[in-house]
């Protein structure tokens, strides 16, 4: 049935076709429209060359010897934290495990001027002279913290070591590990 209808259908549509009256004058087509080509653009505006800092990373390499070394460890050895000043500003903290493998590492970050000035007066103005009590407790820790200053050690604190830092020393290793924490703190 469907089939028949669509027979029908097509018949229809021609016979329609042959029966509608043609066009008296068809209307031309108008000519074609010459395609517009969107205008160019713009130029554009060359930036002024703003003047930039000197690269920080290369500027924070650690260089030489630490001025200052913090070294946090425990008796029988790693785990391990460090954190050293450089001549020229630099910043270091590295972390390790018990197996003596890196864990942390931050490098190429710097102290502020104002710091490092700091540090290097505070190192000048220190004699690192350590005295020892007569009479010290028997207590054995398991933290120790080495100070090193140019590479060699200058202070180990520990519990009961009954060791002591001359008063410049001492008021001097308190500044230098308060700008080492300021590094250390925004991690």
């Amino acid at each position: 049935m469907s089939k028949l209808l669509h027979s029908i259908f097509i018949a229809s549509l021609l016979a329609a076709c042959a029966t509608a009256p043609a066009a008296a004058d068809p209307k031309p087509l108008p000519p074609p429209v010459a395609e517009r080509k969107p205008p160019p653009p713009a130029p554009t505006p060359v930036p002024t060359p703003v003047p930039t800092k000197p690269d920080t990373k290369a500027r924070c390499a650690p260089t030489g010897a630490a001025i200052f070394a913090e070294v946090k460890m425990t008796r029988s050895g790693p785990p391990m934290t460090t954190n050293a000043i450089y001549e020229n500003g630099a910043w270091r903290h590295e972390e390790r495990d018990a197996k003596d493998a890196v864990t942390k590492l931050v490098e190429n970050e710097c102290i502020g001027d104002r710091e490092l000035a700091s540090a290097k007066a505070a190192l000048k103005d220190a004699a690192w002279t350590v005295t020892t009590d007569r009479i010290t407790c028997k207590a054995m820790s398991t933290a120790v913290t080495i100070y090193n200053v140019g590479g060699k050690e200058v202070f180990r604190d520990t519990l009961c070591s009954g060791k002591h830092l001359d008063d410049k020393s001492a008021k001097a290793l308190e500044a230098l590990k308060e700008i080492v924490k300021g590094p250390t703190a925004a991690m």
